[in-house]
């Protein structure tokens, strides 16, 4: 089927695993020609099939509204049957891309209602809040959506609705599967990836480390992170004197981030009992699941369901990490670390993506009429 496909954001990386990894390379196998529209500044390419478009970078948070518009014309050029966004700032984009009667999906990666509280940056925040839901009201009604949690999908009707499908942020095991690593007895690094931020444990990660007190271990942070931030953290690390065993490396791919992993033998998932975290699974511990790294991640009910608890990982308090002397016998325990590795890659089997890429397809199909349901 020859079919050409839009994405487009402004927020996002263009190798953003959700994005790329998963629904564009997913979505050209059906459907033939997938586009990708990006404002990174660091032009264009074909990558895997996909052409990725880049319109420049920016410097500000007011540039990501600048970037979008920047994309429109380019965009309505295209003739695409489906246009799909990822970030609500091009909201007003493609609004603009339906009024000329092209068909939308709003990919909501996040509960977006529930971010806008803990975004001091936001001008008018008040307002903003307050007037959200309209805005969301107004997709449920112009737009098909996708959401990446079942949580929050009411945010944009009735769970009944067919304009709007939960396509589950997992992990595809098939790329995994060559980063898998069951016997991690021989290894001692640490490891987080993904957006580095305080609300997302970048501090208690190094508290981690002083504390194991072995000199031996290194700890891998990876993922996008701001250079106050780095700067901070590479700070809090000397006054714990363990400056030189953490190495920050900022974005990267996942195939390199992955590389790096198998050299680790516990991840990080700690994030504060803040707003959206509290109710949406942190993607990445399907991803330590899925390569056999245990890890320690927040003690939310949402994990508490999942019954991963001293199986495949440790569920701990964010704001009181007491665990060391547990975890320290469980790193000298070659079995224990095994036991964990295989726990997980066996429970992780129920959370893939690939069962997500069929839930994608067919809605998809429903959009371009291929399912006579619209």
């Amino acid at each position: 089927m020859n079919t050409k496909l839009v994405h487009f954001t402004t927020v996002h990386r263009r190798n953003d695993t959700r994005i790329f990894f998963k629904q564009c390379i997913s979505l050209t196998k059906k459907y033939g020609e997938v586009k990708l529209y990006v404002a990174d500044g660091l032009g264009n390419n074909k990558h895997q099939s996909i052409e990725v478009v880049d319109v420049g970078g920016y410097k500000t948070k007011w540039g990501r509204f600048l970037s979008g518009l920047k994309m429109l014309h380019s965009l309505y050029k295209e003739k695409a049957s489906i246009y799909t966004y990822h970030d609500p700032e091009l909201f007003f984009v493609a609004l603009i891309l339906k009024s000329l009667g092209k068909k939308i999906v709003f990919d909501a990666h996040e509960n977006i209602r529930l971010q806008l509280h803990d975004k001091d940056w936001l001008p008018l925040k008040p307002l903003v809040i307050y007037a959200y839901p309209i805005i969301d009201w107004l997709k449920s009604k112009l737009f098909y959506i996708t959401v990446a949690e079942s949580s929050y999908e009411t945010n944009y009707g009735s769970k009944e609705s067919k304009n709007v499908e939960t396509i589950m942020n997992y992990p595809s095991i098939s790329l995994l599967n060559k980063y898998k690593v069951v016997d991690r007895s021989s290894c001692k690094d640490l490891f987080y990836l993904g957006s580095v931020s305080e609300l997302r444990g970048a501090y208690e990660m190094i508290d981690f480390l002083a504390q194991l007190k072995d000199g031996t271990r290194v700890l891998h942070i990876i993922g996008p992170i701001s250079n106050d931030l780095k700067n901070s953290l590479h700070k809090y690390a000397e006054s714990l004197n363990v400056g030189t065993n953490i190495k920050i490396y900022g974005a990267m791919s996942l195939v390199q981030a992955l590389e790096i992993s198998k050299s680790c033998v516990l991840g990080f998932a700690i994030l504060k009992p803040v707003g959206n975290y509290l109710n949406s699974y942190s993607t990445k511990i399907f991803e330590y699941m899925a390569i056999g790294l245990p890890f320690i991640v927040s003690n939310f009910e949402i994990y508490k369901k999942l019954h991963i608890d001293e199986k495949c990982a440790f569920l701990v308090d964010p704001e009181l990490i007491e665990i060391i002397p547990k975890v320290s016998k469980f790193l000298k325990n070659k079995d224990s670390i095994e036991n964990f590795s295989r726990s997980g890659i066996e429970l992780v089997k129920e959370y893939n993506w690939e069962n997500e890429e069929k839930k994608l397809f067919n809605f998809y199909d429903r959009i371009l009429g291929l399912k006579g349901i619209e």
